[in-house]
């Protein structure tokens, strides 16, 4: 085993005629900075082009003219390990170029461009495995059974294919990520095992969000806070401990929450979405035939959607668009995101007198709206801040410095049957309410 370290400027190690009998053993290669060629020959070896846009080779080298090839064996890694800035580098995407070495012109097949970074415009042939920087790193394998090392930051992990080793590293949203296979995916993040499709052998540590393919995938987390995405495919996505964030895609999925506070997320649909945690009958758009299991919270989409919790406490976050939100029974919280948001209170459970909803973002200037006709059935009457008079319907409110409160008199016997909250001082009128 042997070190090799360029300088400054373009170096090709290793140098000298003996460089090459050298190098036949599990080396280390450091260019520095330059534009420098690395070539590993036989072993396991290490390169690290540095900075500059670098040639590291360690596979195989057919040369032009007819002469034949030589075989440059070895289990290659190229290592950005040292880069200052995030680094993409896909072995599954490659192209052709001729290589000048000691005069020798080299035509060269399956040549991965990498792109960031100290990776911008460097040249990998034959490497096998990539080790990242302590950025968000983008690192693809290619069929071979390739070793994806993340390191910190929160890392892209795409195995594209063979019996992979992905290790996400220090990050904490690290990505393992199939959305190229061509069948689907079955990955488990407590046992570190996968099979299926692309999956097929793979083994991964330090991951915490994992993404599927096109088709039918089995997702599973684990004690941390995973992030899990099926894509399209009937998917089964089971969070595990930890609060999780699942989001089914297109396709009848089913979600498990497990423990933790777990959210079903459906803000990549390209439609609007029926979401209805209490009866996932109703449900519609990217969520029609999901079905829940222990999910207390709602992410909308960028366009209209109904969005309805249970009988728990739920979080419910419209997103864009003219949504309509329903927390159902329990101390909910609603979201309305940009948009003419409805709130609607269908009855007295929905929101009562001693266990409020809130209303985070209650916006007039967008055209919001809080609908109390269920309370009301159609016949409220608004009387501002002053007190009730007996009569069933009425709806008062009380402004302060950091909140706004609605009181709901559902039979008239004077005390309030219903009440929300809205964050912020906000002075309500009748034209805010359908009663």
């Amino acid at each position: 085993m042997a070190d090799f370290t360029g300088t400054a400027g373009d170096d090709a190690l290793p140098t000298g005629l003996l460089g090459p009998v050298e190098a036949l053993g599990n080396d280390t290669f450091e260019g520095l900075g330059g534009d420098d060629t690395l070539i590993g020959y036989t072993g396991n070896d290490v390169l690290n082009g540095g900075a500059g846009a670098d040639i590291l080779i360690g596979g195989v080298l057919s040369l032009t003219g007819g002469i034949g090839s030589i075989a440059l064996s070895g289990d290659d890694t190229a290592d950005y390990s040292t880069a200052t800035s995030a680094v993409f580098v896909n072995l599954g995407s490659t192209s052709n170029l001729t290589l000048s070495i000691l005069g020798v012109n080299i035509g060269l097949t399956g040549v991965t461009i990498g792109r960031g970074g100290e990776a911008e415009g460097d040249q990998l042939i034959g490497i096998t495995n990539l080790s990242g920087s302590s950025f968000d790193d983008y690192l693809g394998g290619n069929s071979d059974n390739n070793t994806l090392t993340g390191g910190a930051g929160n890392d892209n992990l795409a195995g594209n294919g063979g019996a992979d080793v992905l290790d996400g590293g220090a990050g904490t949203q690290d990505m393992a990520d199939y959305i190229f296979s061509s069948a689907g995916v079955t990955v488990n993040l407590a046992t570190h095992a996968a099979s299926g499709g692309d999956a097929a052998g793979d083994t991964l540590s330090n991951i915490e969000w994992l993404r599927g393919s096109e088709f039918d995938d089995g997702l599973t987390g684990d004690g941390s806070a995973n992030r899990l995405s099926g894509l399209g495919g009937a998917d089964l996505l089971d969070g595990g401990d930890g609060n999780d964030q699942l989001i089914g895609g297109g396709g009848a999925d089913a979600l498990f929450g497990g423990a933790g506070f777990d959210t079903a997320l459906y803000d990549n649909a390209l439609a609007g979405v029926t979401v209805n945690l209490g009866n996932d009958m109703l449900n519609t758009g990217d969520a029609a035939g999901d079905i829940f299991t222990s999910i207390e919270n709602l992410v909308g989409s960028a366009f209209d959607d109904n969005l309805t919790g249970d009988a728990g406490s739920n979080y419910i976050q419209g997103w864009h668009g003219d949504d309509v939100l329903n927390g159902g029974g329990g101390a909910d919280i609603l979201n309305g995101g940009l948009g003419a948001d409805t709130f609607v209170f269908a009855s007295v459970a929905d929101s009562t007198a001693k266990v409020p909803d809130r209303i985070n973002d209650f916006s007039q200037s967008q055209g919001d709206k809080i609908d109390l006709s269920g309370i009301t059935h159609g016949s409220g009457t608004f009387i501002g801040t002053g007190d009730f008079t007996h009569h069933a319907g009425e709806v008062r409110i009380l402004v302060s410095v950091t909140q706004t409160a609605v009181y709901v008199d559902a039979n008239g016997d004077g005390t309030a049957d219903a009440q929300i909250r809205l964050l912020g001082a906000i002075h309500l009128t009748a034209s805010d309410f359908t009663l």
